[in-house]
């Protein structure tokens, strides 16, 4: 499982209904929107997608998201960063975090720093950059932490192996 960063402008393009979309989402409904993962071909169902908002402030990860239906070309679509008239390459992603972003954001840009996240240009042209694994762990404990939410472990505990048994001596 690969973790995207996606990315909105509401500058370039206006997501009129994110209001009762975040509303939804806080209900547990389901939201499923398709969204522009730029030139990016190699994003796959069941990867993880964080989104970004630029330009005016407040600007920083708002959402959170799993992927449904990996890259695709389609015509016609109403997103960001759309070629009209031609085909754009989208996923479909469902939301399982949703803040409206027009008021607030869970990790404002300025809180995009540190040793690991830091070295990451947050600054994307375009949707669909795939974020290296450093990165990755320092942002989902930020987001974690920003959120309220315990720490979410990658892989499940593994059980202790049971000491080996000394067998008593032959008399």
């Amino acid at each position: 499982m690969a973790v995207h960063l996606l990315s909105w402008d509401p500058t370039k393009w206006d997501w009129r209904n994110i209001k009762e979309q975040s509303e939804q989402v806080a209900r547990g409904a389901p939201v499923v929107r398709q969204w522009s993962c730029g030139s990016n071909r190699r994003v796959f169902s069941g990867d993880v997608v964080y989104f970004i908002r630029q330009g005016r402030e407040p600007r920083g990860i708002f959402a959170r998201g799993e992927v449904l239906r990996g890259s695709y070309e389609a015509a016609n679509v109403d997103v960001q960063d759309a070629g009209h008239g031609k085909n754009t390459l989208v996923i479909d992603v469902r939301f399982t975090v949703l803040e409206n972003a027009v008021d607030k954001v869970v990790l404002s840009r300025q809180s995009l720093t540190g040793a690991v996240l830091g070295k990451f240009v947050w600054d994307i042209r375009e949707s669909g950059v795939k974020l290296p694994e450093p990165v990755v762990a320092a942002l989902e404990q930020a987001w974690n932490a920003a959120r309220g939410d315990a720490a979410i472990p990658e892989k499940p505990a593994q059980k202790p192996k049971p000491a080996a048994q000394k067998s008593a001596p032959a008399v």
